[in-house]
């Protein structure tokens, strides 16, 4: 395995674990937060997430990719430079007056967010607290661009215990209620910030940029809408299942859909490390055709047999950590696994678009996918249930990612042609498909396993011999670390 596809593997393995330690910590304290809270305070408080999120998408104005576009454009450490203060002093420029924009029609907000009480004050915190996120963003890129993963990963923890600890003494001991879960959402937004900003201000010096600054609008403002297509992909499927079938439906969806995402504690690792991996390539394409072909295979073999594990024990989890009445959410947690395991070639693929700044086509690719989506759910959900929903979500991924394809070939002699490792690729399908299948037929434990020991040993003989001693050296050496 060369030293490049190393860095990636090291990046992730840092982001996972730091995020593995986030999720940890938050789920830990969960139990102790709903003796103190109750499931209104919790709705209020996923309404307000919901307002920040789409506010920080409007007015990041796309940064959250363009930037990187504009930083990998030079090699110049100055030009990397300039392109983190201009998009800082842009983004706080604009905060500023988002602030106050929607300072003066907080009432307006309010009605539109909670018809039957007043949270002013609550949305005047998310607000200021979409600030912080947003003039933080450039920030927190660029320890990523510069492969500073221990920082990040510190500052993050940081961040996050520092809040947990306001939200104990708030909550539990001060008894502010939902008060305290948002003052300290706004706290840990803060502290990211300063700490961040102090970190980094002493080594970049503050540079401005005109050009750069018409750019970062360039490549950004096409991928604001791509956003909202995706959280229509994403969240979707939760109106249709409310429309066709019932609460009891949409609740065991959401709980085996829960149970599913973990996996995304590794899928989001991979990608917060992929994409400035893939962008330190824009000046070495050749180079990038084999490695990211090679990367997508061992990714699909590392990811994807992890993925099936969720199928393999949907049954034990449901049955040890809920009650009966939620036992058929099982049929939903393997089928959320291969959504987020899927998801990522999305990303996979877009390099080669990226390097050729063609942002403005992504929204297009996913607006088609989310059609085809919302056209087989309407089809499958009335006839099958809840299950066709799960079915839609992965046709709905795979029709964005075959799209992306076929435009990626279709602009072979302008885009990077990633060099596939294709019998890897089909055969490891075929025994995907092949598990899923036997799993579902025979919804036995035992029958599962097995299977998954056949489907390892059968996997195993699509690595080659370099391959495995590399995994056989890793571990050594892991080993005789401790």
């Amino acid at each position: 395995m060369s030293e490049n596809i190393n860095k990636l593997f090291k990046g992730t393995i840092i982001y996972g674990l730091g995020a593995a330690l986030n999720k940890g910590l938050s789920v830990l304290l969960t139990p102790l937060f709903t003796a103190y809270l109750n499931p209104e305070d919790y709705a209020i408080f996923a309404v307000l997430n919901f307002f920040s999120v789409i506010l920080s998408t409007i007015f990041l104005f796309g940064f959250g990719s363009s930037i990187g576009l504009c930083y990998y454009e030079n090699e110049l450490i100055e030009s990397k430079k300039r392109v983190i203060w201009t998009s800082f002093t842009i983004l706080f420029i604009t905060s500023i007056l988002m602030f106050c924009v929607f300072y003066l029609t907080i009432p307006l907000y309010n009605d539109l967010l909670f018809k039957n009480s007043s949270q002013y004050d609550f949305i005047f915190i998310t607000i200021v607290s979409t600030v912080f996120i947003n003039i933080t963003t450039p920030l927190t890129l660029y320890l990523q661009f510069e492969q500073k993963q221990y920082q990040y990963v510190m500052i993050t923890l940081v961040t996050t215990i520092s809040s947990i600890l306001l939200r104990l003494i708030l909550i539990v001991y001060l008894d502010y209620g939902i008060s305290g879960l948002i003052i300290g959402n706004l706290f840990a937004c803060v502290v990211q910030f300063l700490i961040t900003f102090m970190w980094i201000v002493k080594d970049v010096k503050f540079v401005f940029s005109k050009s750069i600054s018409k750019k970062l609008f360039a490549y950004g403002l096409p991928l604001i809408p791509s956003f909202f297509i995706l959280l229509i992909l994403q969240q979707g499927n939760i109106y249709l299942l409310e429309h066709f079938t019932n609460n009891r439906a949409l609740g065991l969806y959401s709980v085996g859909f829960a149970f599913g995402s973990f996996i995304t504690l590794v899928t989001n690792a991979i990608a917060t490390a992929w994409f400035p991996y893939a962008m330190s390539f824009t000046q070495n394409k050749e180079e990038a055709r084999i490695t990211f072909g090679r990367i997508i295979s061992y990714y699909t073999i590392s990811v994807g047999t992890l993925s099936l594990l969720f199928y393999v024990f949907d049954f034990p989890l449901v049955y040890l950590l809920t009650n009966e009445k939620f036992w058929d959410a099982r049929y939903f947690i393997g089928g959320t696994a291969t959504v987020s395991f899927i998801s990522l070639y999305f990303n996979f693929l877009l390099a080669p678009m990226y390097f050729e700044k063609e942002t403005r086509y992504v929204s297009l690719i996913q607006l088609i996918a989310t059609i085809i989506y919302f056209l087989l759910a309407i089809l499958l959900i009335p006839s099958i249930g809840s299950i066709g929903t799960m079915i839609s979500l992965v046709f709905g991924y795979l029709a964005m990612i075959f799209i992306l394809h076929l435009w990626n070939l279709m602009k072979k002699t302008q885009y990077l042609q990633i060099k596939y490792e294709g019998k890897r690729l089909f055969i490891f399908t075929i025994l995907y498909l092949i598990f899923v299948i036997i799993h579902y037929i025979f919804n036995n434990f035992a029958v599962s396993c097995f299977s998954f020991l056949l489907f390892s040993i059968g996997i195993f003989q699509l690595i080659n011999k370099d391959e495995k001693n590399y995994i056989k050296l890793y571990f050594v050496g892991f080993k005789n670390k401790f």
